[in-house]
Protein backbone atom coordinates (compact mmCIF):
# COMPACT_ATOMS: atom_id res chain seq x y z
CA UNK A 1 0.00 0.00 0.00
CA UNK A 2 1.43 3.40 -1.09
CA UNK A 3 1.76 5.56 2.09
CA UNK A 4 1.33 9.02 -0.42
CA UNK A 5 -2.47 9.33 -0.66
CA UNK A 6 -4.31 11.57 -3.49
CA UNK A 7 -4.38 15.23 -0.95
CA UNK A 8 -0.58 14.62 0.09
CA UNK A 9 -0.24 16.94 -4.17
CA UNK A 10 -1.99 19.65 -2.22
CA UNK A 11 1.32 21.35 -0.56
CA UNK A 12 2.94 21.56 -3.96
CA UNK A 13 0.57 22.14 -6.14
CA UNK A 14 0.12 25.58 -4.79
CA UNK A 15 3.16 26.74 -5.82
CA UNK A 16 3.09 25.25 -9.19
CA UNK A 17 0.27 26.64 -9.79
CA UNK A 18 0.44 30.28 -8.99
CA UNK A 19 3.64 30.09 -11.87
CA UNK A 20 2.01 28.15 -14.75
CA UNK A 21 4.40 28.15 -18.10
CA UNK A 22 3.35 28.92 -21.42
CA UNK A 23 4.45 26.05 -23.57
CA UNK A 24 4.21 26.01 -26.76
CA UNK A 25 2.99 23.52 -29.25
CA UNK A 26 5.30 20.95 -31.36
CA UNK A 27 3.85 19.25 -33.31
CA UNK A 28 -0.05 18.82 -33.84
CA UNK A 29 -2.09 16.11 -35.51
CA UNK A 30 -5.74 16.81 -35.89
CA UNK A 31 -7.89 13.94 -35.86
CA UNK A 32 -10.84 13.02 -38.43
CA UNK A 33 -13.04 13.12 -35.42
CA UNK A 34 -12.31 16.56 -34.42
CA UNK A 35 -9.54 15.57 -31.50
CA UNK A 36 -6.08 17.55 -31.52
CA UNK A 37 -2.94 15.49 -30.25
CA UNK A 38 -0.18 17.71 -29.33
CA UNK A 39 3.47 16.83 -28.87
CA UNK A 40 6.62 15.52 -30.92
CA UNK A 41 6.04 13.55 -33.81
CA UNK A 42 9.19 10.58 -33.45
CA UNK A 43 8.63 8.05 -36.20
CA UNK A 44 6.70 7.98 -39.44
CA UNK A 45 6.17 5.33 -41.85
CA UNK A 46 3.17 4.59 -44.71
CA UNK A 47 0.70 3.30 -41.89
CA UNK A 48 1.15 5.30 -38.92
CA UNK A 49 3.00 7.86 -36.99
CA UNK A 50 4.00 7.95 -33.25
CA UNK A 51 3.91 11.14 -31.12
CA UNK A 52 5.35 11.67 -27.71
CA UNK A 53 2.52 13.19 -25.86
CA UNK A 54 3.04 14.98 -22.62
CA UNK A 55 0.83 15.55 -19.25
CA UNK A 56 -0.29 19.07 -17.96
CA UNK A 57 2.73 19.55 -16.35
CA UNK A 58 5.01 18.28 -18.98
CA UNK A 59 6.48 15.69 -16.48
CA UNK A 60 5.21 12.66 -18.04
CA UNK A 61 5.43 11.81 -21.53
CA UNK A 62 3.69 8.70 -23.27
CA UNK A 63 3.91 7.87 -26.72
CA UNK A 64 0.83 6.86 -29.03
CA UNK A 65 0.93 5.75 -32.50
CA UNK A 66 -1.75 7.15 -34.91
CA UNK A 67 -3.49 5.06 -37.78
CA UNK A 68 -2.74 7.56 -41.02
CA UNK A 69 -6.42 7.00 -42.18
CA UNK A 70 -7.30 8.59 -38.89
CA UNK A 71 -5.86 11.73 -39.53
CA UNK A 72 -7.38 14.92 -40.85
CA UNK A 73 -3.80 17.30 -41.06
CA UNK A 74 -0.73 17.48 -39.60
CA UNK A 75 0.75 20.77 -38.61
CA UNK A 76 4.77 20.05 -37.97
CA UNK A 77 7.19 22.44 -35.60
CA UNK A 78 9.76 24.43 -37.73
CA UNK A 79 13.05 24.04 -37.35
CA UNK A 80 13.39 27.78 -36.60
CA UNK A 81 10.71 27.43 -34.29
CA UNK A 82 12.16 24.62 -32.53
CA UNK A 83 15.67 26.86 -31.84
CA UNK A 84 13.38 30.45 -30.98
CA UNK A 85 11.79 27.20 -27.93
CA UNK A 86 15.13 26.08 -26.71
CA UNK A 87 16.70 30.19 -26.68
CA UNK A 88 12.84 30.13 -24.47
CA UNK A 89 13.24 27.85 -22.22
CA UNK A 90 17.35 28.94 -21.34
CA UNK A 91 15.64 32.03 -20.29
CA UNK A 92 13.02 30.33 -17.68
CA UNK A 93 15.95 29.68 -15.35
CA UNK A 94 14.96 33.04 -14.43
CA UNK A 95 11.64 32.21 -14.17
CA UNK A 96 10.39 33.93 -10.77
CA UNK A 97 9.48 31.52 -7.80
CA UNK A 98 7.14 32.05 -5.32
CA UNK A 99 9.07 30.94 -2.36
CA UNK A 100 12.08 32.43 -3.00
CA UNK A 101 13.61 35.90 -4.41
CA UNK A 102 16.23 36.73 -7.23
CA UNK A 103 19.16 38.64 -5.72
CA UNK A 104 19.56 42.39 -7.85
CA UNK A 105 22.24 40.66 -9.44
CA UNK A 106 20.47 37.33 -10.71
CA UNK A 107 17.46 40.05 -12.03
CA UNK A 108 19.90 41.79 -14.05
CA UNK A 109 21.19 38.83 -15.84
CA UNK A 110 17.93 37.63 -16.34
CA UNK A 111 16.48 40.58 -17.38
CA UNK A 112 19.34 40.85 -19.86
CA UNK A 113 18.57 37.57 -21.09
CA UNK A 114 15.37 38.11 -21.72
CA UNK A 115 16.30 41.27 -23.69
CA UNK A 116 18.73 39.44 -25.66
CA UNK A 117 15.99 36.97 -26.58
CA UNK A 118 13.64 39.74 -27.85
CA UNK A 119 16.12 41.29 -29.93
CA UNK A 120 16.31 38.00 -31.71
CA UNK A 121 12.91 37.17 -31.91
CA UNK A 122 10.82 40.48 -31.61
CA UNK A 123 7.49 39.11 -32.79
CA UNK A 124 8.50 35.31 -31.86
CA UNK A 125 5.68 33.05 -30.47
CA UNK A 126 7.18 33.42 -27.24
CA UNK A 127 7.96 37.03 -27.27
CA UNK A 128 4.65 37.77 -25.22
CA UNK A 129 5.73 35.46 -22.55
CA UNK A 130 9.05 37.43 -22.60
CA UNK A 131 7.84 40.24 -22.28
CA UNK A 132 5.90 39.67 -19.08
CA UNK A 133 8.77 38.02 -17.67
CA UNK A 134 10.86 41.11 -17.51
CA UNK A 135 7.96 42.98 -16.43
CA UNK A 136 7.73 40.14 -13.74
CA UNK A 137 11.67 40.83 -13.16
CA UNK A 138 11.73 44.51 -13.05
CA UNK A 139 9.00 44.61 -10.21
CA UNK A 140 10.80 41.83 -8.73
CA UNK A 141 14.15 43.89 -8.31
CA UNK A 142 12.10 46.85 -7.31
CA UNK A 143 10.96 44.97 -3.80
CA UNK A 144 14.84 43.02 -3.10
CA UNK A 145 16.49 46.14 -3.46
CA UNK A 146 14.11 47.75 -0.76
CA UNK A 147 15.14 44.56 1.70
CA UNK A 148 11.89 42.57 1.25
CA UNK A 149 12.44 38.83 0.61
CA UNK A 150 9.28 36.53 -0.91
CA UNK A 151 7.54 33.59 0.55
CA UNK A 152 4.42 32.21 -0.47
CA UNK A 153 3.62 34.75 -3.31
CA UNK A 154 4.49 37.71 -1.05
CA UNK A 155 6.74 40.31 -0.17
CA UNK A 156 7.69 40.65 3.42
CA UNK A 157 10.31 41.28 6.30
CA UNK A 158 13.41 38.25 6.02
CA UNK A 159 12.13 38.21 9.79
CA UNK A 160 8.34 37.42 8.82
CA UNK A 161 9.94 34.97 6.09
CA UNK A 162 11.15 32.77 8.60
CA UNK A 163 8.34 32.49 10.82
CA UNK A 164 6.00 31.70 7.84
CA UNK A 165 8.81 29.03 6.68
CA UNK A 166 8.12 27.60 10.18
CA UNK A 167 4.53 27.82 10.39
CA UNK A 168 4.40 25.90 6.87
CA UNK A 169 7.11 23.35 8.13
CA UNK A 170 5.36 22.39 10.94
CA UNK A 171 2.19 22.39 9.42
CA UNK A 172 3.27 19.77 6.67
CA UNK A 173 5.23 17.76 9.60
CA UNK A 174 1.72 17.37 11.41
CA UNK A 175 -0.03 16.52 8.05
CA UNK A 176 2.89 13.99 7.27
CA UNK A 177 2.63 12.37 10.65
CA UNK A 178 -1.12 12.03 10.66
CA UNK A 179 -0.67 10.20 6.82
CA UNK A 180 1.74 7.88 8.47
CA UNK A 181 -0.33 7.20 11.94
CA UNK A 182 -3.94 6.50 9.61
CA UNK A 183 -2.13 4.29 7.48
CA UNK A 184 -0.08 2.51 10.73
CA UNK A 185 -3.58 2.25 11.96
CA UNK A 186 -4.98 0.30 8.80
CA UNK A 187 -1.95 -2.13 8.77
CA UNK A 188 -2.87 -2.85 12.28
CA UNK A 189 -6.64 -3.54 11.58
CA UNK A 190 -5.23 -5.93 8.92
CA UNK A 191 -3.02 -7.72 11.26
CA UNK A 192 -5.76 -8.09 13.46
CA UNK A 193 -7.83 -9.54 11.00
CA UNK A 194 -5.29 -11.52 9.86
CA UNK A 195 -4.56 -13.32 13.23
CA UNK A 196 -8.18 -13.83 13.78
CA UNK A 197 -8.58 -15.56 10.34
CA UNK A 198 -5.43 -18.01 10.72
CA UNK A 199 -6.79 -18.52 14.41
CA UNK A 200 -9.57 -19.91 12.95
CA UNK A 201 -7.51 -21.76 10.76
CA UNK A 202 -5.72 -23.41 13.00
CA UNK A 203 -8.95 -24.39 15.23
CA UNK A 204 -10.25 -26.25 12.40
CA UNK A 205 -7.59 -27.88 10.81
CA UNK A 206 -6.38 -28.93 14.64
CA UNK A 207 -9.86 -30.45 15.23
CA UNK A 208 -9.15 -32.39 11.27
CA UNK A 209 -5.96 -33.71 12.79
CA UNK A 210 -8.03 -34.85 16.08
CA UNK A 211 -10.46 -36.83 14.08
CA UNK A 212 -8.61 -38.34 11.82
CA UNK A 213 -7.65 -42.16 12.49
CA UNK A 214 -4.93 -43.49 10.26
CA UNK A 215 -5.55 -47.20 11.00
CA UNK A 216 -7.13 -50.06 10.00
CA UNK A 217 -9.57 -50.74 12.51
CA UNK A 218 -12.17 -48.31 13.22
CA UNK A 219 -14.64 -47.96 15.36
CA UNK A 220 -17.70 -50.26 14.43
CA UNK A 221 -16.39 -50.47 10.91
CA UNK A 222 -17.02 -53.53 9.14
CA UNK A 223 -16.07 -54.17 5.40
CA UNK A 224 -12.83 -56.53 3.50
CA UNK A 225 -9.13 -55.68 4.00
CA UNK A 226 -8.77 -53.79 1.08
CA UNK A 227 -11.50 -51.57 1.88
CA UNK A 228 -9.81 -50.83 5.25
CA UNK A 229 -6.54 -50.29 4.01
CA UNK A 230 -8.07 -47.79 1.15
CA UNK A 231 -9.53 -46.04 4.26
CA UNK A 232 -6.40 -46.13 6.36
CA UNK A 233 -4.47 -44.94 3.24
CA UNK A 234 -6.91 -41.75 2.61
CA UNK A 235 -6.86 -40.92 6.32
CA UNK A 236 -3.23 -40.53 6.51
CA UNK A 237 -3.17 -38.38 3.39
CA UNK A 238 -6.12 -36.15 4.77
CA UNK A 239 -4.39 -36.15 8.40
CA UNK A 240 -1.06 -35.21 6.85
CA UNK A 241 -2.83 -32.43 4.51
CA UNK A 242 -4.21 -31.37 7.92
CA UNK A 243 -0.90 -30.82 9.60
CA UNK A 244 0.45 -29.13 6.87
CA UNK A 245 -2.11 -26.85 6.94
CA UNK A 246 -2.11 -26.32 10.43
CA UNK A 247 1.72 -25.90 10.18
CA UNK A 248 1.12 -22.76 7.36
CA UNK A 249 -1.41 -21.23 9.93
CA UNK A 250 0.83 -21.84 13.03
CA UNK A 251 3.82 -19.89 11.08
CA UNK A 252 1.62 -16.96 9.76
CA UNK A 253 0.22 -16.42 13.06
CA UNK A 254 3.74 -15.81 14.12
CA UNK A 255 4.27 -13.49 11.42
CA UNK A 256 1.56 -11.72 12.16
CA UNK A 257 1.42 -11.66 16.01
CA UNK A 258 5.35 -9.95 14.95
CA UNK A 259 4.22 -7.98 13.06
CA UNK A 260 1.51 -6.45 14.91
CA UNK A 261 3.80 -5.96 18.00
CA UNK A 262 6.25 -3.49 15.58
CA UNK A 263 3.05 -2.00 14.06
CA UNK A 264 2.22 -1.42 18.00
CA UNK A 265 5.58 0.45 18.48
CA UNK A 266 5.55 2.52 15.48
CA UNK A 267 1.78 3.60 16.29
CA UNK A 268 3.46 4.31 19.76
CA UNK A 269 6.18 6.18 18.18
CA UNK A 270 3.77 8.40 16.16
CA UNK A 271 1.57 9.26 18.61
CA UNK A 272 4.12 10.64 20.35
CA UNK A 273 5.74 11.97 17.37
CA UNK A 274 2.30 14.00 16.59
CA UNK A 275 2.15 15.48 19.80
CA UNK A 276 5.08 17.16 19.80
CA UNK A 277 4.70 18.39 15.71
CA UNK A 278 1.47 19.77 17.34
CA UNK A 279 2.90 21.33 20.07
CA UNK A 280 5.57 22.47 17.22
CA UNK A 281 2.82 23.96 15.58
CA UNK A 282 0.64 25.72 18.05
CA UNK A 283 4.13 27.66 18.82
CA UNK A 284 4.45 28.77 15.70
CA UNK A 285 1.00 29.84 15.06
CA UNK A 286 1.38 31.71 17.98
CA UNK A 287 4.63 33.61 16.69
CA UNK A 288 2.86 34.39 13.48
CA UNK A 289 -0.46 35.35 14.85
CA UNK A 290 1.01 37.62 16.89
CA UNK A 291 3.59 39.15 13.79
CA UNK A 292 -0.11 39.40 11.73
CA UNK A 293 -1.58 41.56 14.90
CA UNK A 294 2.06 43.94 15.61
CA UNK A 295 1.51 44.31 11.39
CA UNK A 296 -2.04 45.28 11.62
CA UNK A 297 -1.67 47.50 14.76
CA UNK A 298 1.10 49.54 12.57
CA UNK A 299 -1.12 49.48 10.02
CA UNK A 300 -3.48 51.85 11.83
CA UNK A 301 -1.15 53.93 13.72
CA UNK A 302 1.21 54.88 10.85
CA UNK A 303 0.62 55.83 7.31
CA UNK A 304 3.55 53.93 6.17
CA UNK A 305 2.69 50.47 4.16
CA UNK A 306 2.60 47.01 5.78
CA UNK A 307 5.98 45.21 4.98
CA UNK A 308 3.65 42.43 3.39
CA UNK A 309 3.62 43.51 -0.40
CA UNK A 310 1.19 41.45 -2.24
CA UNK A 311 3.54 40.29 -5.28
CA UNK A 312 0.49 41.44 -8.16
CA UNK A 313 0.19 45.10 -6.55
CA UNK A 314 2.15 47.02 -8.78
CA UNK A 315 -0.41 48.76 -11.12
CA UNK A 316 -0.30 50.52 -14.73
CA UNK A 317 0.71 53.35 -13.03
CA UNK A 318 3.46 52.30 -11.52
CA UNK A 319 4.50 50.21 -14.89
CA UNK A 320 4.27 53.11 -17.30
CA UNK A 321 6.57 55.55 -14.40
CA UNK A 322 9.28 53.26 -14.36
CA UNK A 323 12.39 53.34 -16.42
CA UNK A 324 12.45 53.85 -20.23
CA UNK A 325 12.92 50.29 -20.49
CA UNK A 326 9.72 49.38 -18.87
CA UNK A 327 7.98 51.33 -21.07
CA UNK A 328 9.61 50.23 -23.92
CA UNK A 329 8.61 46.73 -22.57
CA UNK A 330 4.88 47.58 -22.35
CA UNK A 331 4.95 49.15 -25.63
CA UNK A 332 5.90 45.69 -26.96
CA UNK A 333 3.31 44.01 -25.09
CA UNK A 334 0.78 47.04 -26.31
CA UNK A 335 2.00 45.96 -30.12
CA UNK A 336 1.55 42.24 -29.16
CA UNK A 337 -2.23 43.09 -27.85
CA UNK A 338 -3.06 45.00 -30.77
CA UNK A 339 -1.93 42.73 -33.49
CA UNK A 340 -3.79 39.64 -31.67
CA UNK A 341 -0.69 37.40 -30.39
CA UNK A 342 -1.52 38.30 -26.83
CA UNK A 343 -4.96 37.36 -27.35
CA UNK A 344 -3.74 34.02 -28.97
CA UNK A 345 -1.84 33.57 -25.85
CA UNK A 346 -4.46 33.86 -23.58
CA UNK A 347 -6.22 31.47 -25.51
CA UNK A 348 -3.66 28.51 -25.19
CA UNK A 349 -3.58 29.74 -20.74
CA UNK A 350 -7.28 29.27 -20.47
CA UNK A 351 -6.95 26.35 -22.44
CA UNK A 352 -3.62 25.43 -20.17
CA UNK A 353 -5.96 26.28 -16.96
CA UNK A 354 -8.25 23.36 -17.36
CA UNK A 355 -6.23 20.69 -18.65
CA UNK A 356 -4.13 21.52 -15.51
CA UNK A 357 -7.16 20.77 -13.30
CA UNK A 358 -8.45 17.95 -15.26
CA UNK A 359 -4.63 16.30 -14.79
CA UNK A 360 -4.82 17.00 -10.82
CA UNK A 361 -8.28 15.25 -10.57
CA UNK A 362 -7.67 12.52 -12.77
CA UNK A 363 -4.33 11.60 -10.73
CA UNK A 364 -6.16 11.99 -7.35
CA UNK A 365 -9.10 10.31 -8.29
CA UNK A 366 -6.79 7.61 -9.46
CA UNK A 367 -4.80 7.37 -5.88
CA UNK A 368 -8.90 7.82 -4.29
CA UNK A 369 -9.93 4.67 -6.01
CA UNK A 370 -6.96 2.59 -4.97
CA UNK A 371 -7.90 3.88 -1.50
CA UNK A 372 -11.42 2.56 -1.73
CA UNK A 373 -10.27 -0.46 -3.10
CA UNK A 374 -7.54 -1.04 -0.06
CA UNK A 375 -10.54 -0.34 2.40
CA UNK A 376 -13.02 -2.65 0.59
CA UNK A 377 -10.11 -5.95 1.40
CA UNK A 378 -9.96 -4.72 5.21
CA UNK A 379 -13.93 -4.98 5.03
CA UNK A 380 -14.15 -8.09 3.71
CA UNK A 381 -11.10 -9.52 5.81
CA UNK A 382 -13.34 -8.46 9.12
CA UNK A 383 -16.28 -9.89 7.75
CA UNK A 384 -18.46 -6.83 7.61
CA UNK A 385 -20.65 -6.95 4.18
CA UNK A 386 -22.89 -4.02 4.66
CA UNK A 387 -19.33 -2.16 4.85
CA UNK A 388 -17.78 -3.73 1.89
CA UNK A 389 -20.84 -3.14 -0.15
CA UNK A 390 -21.18 0.41 0.06
CA UNK A 391 -17.18 0.66 -0.05
CA UNK A 392 -18.14 -1.19 -3.93
CA UNK A 393 -21.06 1.19 -4.73
CA UNK A 394 -18.77 4.29 -4.03
CA UNK A 395 -16.20 2.37 -6.20
CA UNK A 396 -18.78 2.06 -8.97
CA UNK A 397 -20.03 5.63 -8.41
CA UNK A 398 -17.09 7.60 -8.67
CA UNK A 399 -15.86 5.70 -11.87
CA UNK A 400 -19.06 6.90 -13.24
CA UNK A 401 -19.54 10.45 -12.22
CA UNK A 402 -15.48 11.24 -10.97
CA UNK A 403 -17.40 14.23 -8.44
CA UNK A 404 -18.59 14.02 -4.79
CA UNK A 405 -21.17 15.77 -4.10
CA UNK A 406 -23.01 16.38 -0.56
CA UNK A 407 -25.70 13.83 -0.82
CA UNK A 408 -23.14 10.95 -2.11
CA UNK A 409 -21.68 11.15 1.61
CA UNK A 410 -22.43 8.05 3.56
CA UNK A 411 -22.67 7.79 7.40
CA UNK A 412 -21.21 4.27 8.03
CA UNK A 413 -18.50 2.81 7.05
CA UNK A 414 -17.02 5.73 8.71
CA UNK A 415 -13.54 5.06 7.37
CA UNK A 416 -15.39 5.44 4.01
CA UNK A 417 -16.64 8.53 4.87
CA UNK A 418 -13.47 10.02 5.77
CA UNK A 419 -11.68 9.07 2.56
CA UNK A 420 -15.18 11.25 0.93
CA UNK A 421 -14.49 14.01 2.82
CA UNK A 422 -10.47 14.33 2.22
CA UNK A 423 -11.21 13.47 -1.49
CA UNK A 424 -13.99 15.95 -2.01
CA UNK A 425 -11.84 18.95 -0.32
CA UNK A 426 -9.06 18.20 -2.04
CA UNK A 427 -11.02 18.19 -6.09
CA UNK A 428 -12.31 21.48 -4.78
CA UNK A 429 -8.89 23.23 -3.05
CA UNK A 430 -7.09 22.25 -6.00
CA UNK A 431 -9.20 23.54 -8.84
CA UNK A 432 -9.05 26.86 -6.83
CA UNK A 433 -5.90 27.00 -6.14
CA UNK A 434 -4.26 26.27 -9.58
CA UNK A 435 -7.05 28.47 -11.18
CA UNK A 436 -5.62 31.48 -8.90
CA UNK A 437 -2.07 31.59 -10.54
CA UNK A 438 -3.68 31.48 -14.11
CA UNK A 439 -6.03 33.91 -12.94
CA UNK A 440 -3.07 36.38 -11.76
CA UNK A 441 -1.81 35.88 -15.73
CA UNK A 442 -4.82 36.83 -17.20
CA UNK A 443 -5.48 39.76 -15.43
CA UNK A 444 -1.97 40.86 -16.42
CA UNK A 445 -2.70 40.35 -19.88
CA UNK A 446 -6.74 41.82 -19.72
CA UNK A 447 -5.04 45.17 -18.02
CA UNK A 448 -2.18 45.40 -21.38
CA UNK A 449 -5.36 44.51 -24.23
CA UNK A 450 -6.75 47.73 -22.25
CA UNK A 451 -3.90 49.89 -22.32
CA UNK A 452 -3.44 48.65 -26.26
CA UNK A 453 -7.25 50.05 -26.79
CA UNK A 454 -8.30 46.56 -27.28
CA UNK A 455 -11.23 46.05 -25.51
CA UNK A 456 -12.94 44.00 -26.79
CA UNK A 457 -10.49 41.10 -26.13
CA UNK A 458 -9.96 42.50 -22.78
CA UNK A 459 -13.59 41.73 -22.44
CA UNK A 460 -13.23 38.53 -23.66
CA UNK A 461 -10.43 38.00 -21.34
CA UNK A 462 -12.44 39.35 -18.60
CA UNK A 463 -15.08 36.77 -19.36
CA UNK A 464 -12.38 34.03 -19.04
CA UNK A 465 -11.41 34.78 -16.00
CA UNK A 466 -14.88 35.21 -14.57
CA UNK A 467 -15.80 31.41 -16.02
CA UNK A 468 -12.61 30.31 -14.26
CA UNK A 469 -13.43 31.44 -11.01
CA UNK A 470 -16.87 30.30 -11.18
CA UNK A 471 -16.05 26.89 -12.38
CA UNK A 472 -13.46 26.47 -10.18
CA UNK A 473 -13.50 28.73 -6.75
CA UNK A 474 -16.49 28.23 -4.38
CA UNK A 475 -15.68 32.28 -3.43
CA UNK A 476 -14.28 34.20 -6.04
CA UNK A 477 -13.51 37.06 -3.97
CA UNK A 478 -11.34 34.86 -1.28
CA UNK A 479 -9.52 32.92 -4.38
CA UNK A 480 -8.14 36.95 -5.95
CA UNK A 481 -6.94 38.08 -2.24
CA UNK A 482 -4.52 35.06 -2.80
Amino acid sequence: MKTARFWVVWAGVVCLALTPSLVANDDIVTLKSGEEIVGRITSENDAQLVIEVPNARRTIFSARSVSKSEIKSVQRETQESKIEKLAYEATQHYKPNPDQEFTATQCDTGLADCQKFLKTYPTGEHATAVRLQIDQLQKEKEQVEKGLVKFGNMWMSANQKTIEQDLRASLVKVQRIQRDLASLEKQRESAIADIASEKGGIAKESEAVKNTYPTGYYPGYAGSRNAAIQQHNQAVQQRDQASELLGGYQAQLAQSTDLLALLESKLSRARSDLATAQRDYDAAKVKHDSLIAGSQQQTQSSATASPTVPITTAGPTNLIGATNQTASNLSQIVSDAKSGRLAKQTTNCVAQCEETIRQYIIDGQAQYIEELDVLAKSCQAKGELDDLLAVKNEQKRITTSGRIEANNLVQKPSELLALQVEYKTFSERIGCATAAGFVNILEERKRHLTIAGQVEDAIIVKNDIDRIRQRYCSDPVQEKRR
